[in-house]
């Protein structure tokens, strides 16, 4: 692959910190530690640029924490959502604060994220922003949507921000917020389409997210279809090193059952839990649920702690976590952190690649070998800064994806090199004139 654009940034950002927007144009937003938030796209001079777009009510010198964000209805209609903290002194101003909704958590009072300083006399607020248009349009405007919010007051620092689908009581597919937070739990945000806001829901959705014994630091929900019925595959890693995983029915409106569910325990935090598959083409859209889903047997999850090598157990469904393979090392004296990781066909050989990115500024392919059953490094890419998070798409709009890479110190963009892309589709040519 060959470097097309760098972007410098004066903050670091985390591992919540970059999200994807499916609008008119693919974008991806990186969000820096100290509130800026640039977004990375195509413009219409055939070039990759990055551009710092201002968010209303996030006060200055706030932290911002986590971003996520969602498609609506359609490419236009866009909703982000934005976690962030502000320290205050009592003496400020609460001109921003006036307006918020307050998010009480009335099952534990103890677990309040207004955090005192007694000797400073100041106190730390967390707050989950919530951006989106408020009425539909044909025309994307980042810049205009960054400026309708709806605020919430957390009692808990938030973490890992994510969307997932439902079917609601109408049994119509809504996409809603899954945030996890310093009380152990993980709360829910939905959208009331008459009142054009978002509130705080119970739990009760998803049964296999009511009790944790450690903070979660990332979630990952996949739906699928079998025999005619719907199921979801849940899964949690948290602080303690704690991985869960569930297998639930989906019964009408949503009435979740957990079937299964299996624990396992590592030596360090979760960085990441994702569930992914084998072939790049066994994923289709389903009219009723409304978004993608796996109809293919075969799903499996990829785990990166942060102490041991990454691991993938293979088949979920049928084995748990019974069957794991664990990612090789570069060499056996390699110790690396390896803090994100995508899943993409980067050798357009219709199998997904596990693409990993290390602290040790190193980008690391690995391809599953069918016949050994085990996962080879199949190729490497050194990276001038220590890798934060990755994405895996299609920026400019040719159906080639790139590979954007946020490190330490910049917005890495990389695209598949013109000469490479040629010899598979001659390949593929030869193959098919042969047949």
């Amino acid at each position: 692959m060959e470097q097309i654009g760098f972007f410098p940034i004066n903050n670091s950002s985390n591992i919540y910190g970059l999200t994807n927007i499916m609008g008119d144009i693919t974008r991806i937003l990186v969000a820096t530690l100290e509130k800026q938030i640039f977004a990375v796209e195509y413009s219409e001079n055939k070039k990759i640029i990055c551009n710092e777009i201002h968010f209303a009510y996030i006060p200055n010198s706030a932290d911002i924490i986590s971003i996520d964000a969602f498609v609506r209805s359609n490419y236009n209609d866009i909703v982000l959502g934005i976690t962030f903290f502000k320290n205050y002194k009592e003496s400020d101003s609460n001109e921003f604060r006036k307006n918020i909704v307050i998010s009480n958590n009335n099952n534990n009072n103890n677990n309040r994220s207004t955090l005192l300083n007694n000797e400073k006399n100041q106190c730390n607020h967390y707050y989950f922003n919530i951006y989106s248009s408020l009425s539909s349009t044909n025309r994307f405007d980042l810049n205009q949507i960054a400026q309708d919010c709806q605020t919430f007051e957390l009692d808990f620092v938030p973490y890992h921000l994510y969307h997932t689908s439902i079917l609601n009581e109408n049994n119509i597919s809504e996409t809603l917020w899954l945030l996890s937070g310093s009380d152990c739990n993980v709360h829910i945000f939905r959208e009331d389409n008459k009142k054009q806001s978002f509130y705080k829901d119970k739990i009760d959705l998803f049964p296999e997210l009511t009790s944790f014994e450690s903070i979660v630091l990332w979630i990952d929900v996949i739906n699928y279809q079998e025999n005619q019925k719907f199921y979801r595959l849940t899964a949690v890693g948290c602080e303690n090193g704690s991985v869960c995983l569930f297998f639930v029915e989906l019964g009408e409106t949503n009435n979740a059952r957990i079937i299964k569910s299996w624990k396992n325990r590592f030596d360090g935090p979760i960085l990441s839990v994702k569930f992914f598959k084998d072939k790049t083409n066994s994923t289709v859209n389903s009219s009723k649920l409304g978004f993608k889903n796996e109809f293919s047997s075969e799903i499996h999850l990829l785990v990166l702690d942060s102490v041991e090598q990454p691991i993938v157990y293979r088949n979920v469904q049928e084995n748990g976590v019974g069957v794991r393979k664990i990612l090789p090392k570069i060499n056996e004296n390699m110790v690396d952190l390896f803090p994100s990781t995508i899943i993409g066909d980067s050798n357009f050989d219709l199998y997904n690649e596990i693409i990993l990115g290390s602290y040790g500024k190193k980008i690391i392919f690995y391809k599953f070998e069918p016949t050994s059953q085990t996962y080879l490094v199949e190729k490497t890419m050194e990276v001038p800064h220590p890798v934060i998070s990755i994405a895996y798409i299609d920026l400019t709009g040719d159906g080639i994806n790139e590979l954007a890479i946020v490190t330490t110190k910049g917005i890495i963009i990389y695209r598949h090199k013109i000469n490479d892309i040629i010899d598979v589709i001659e390949k593929k040519m030869n193959i098919i004139s042969i047949d």
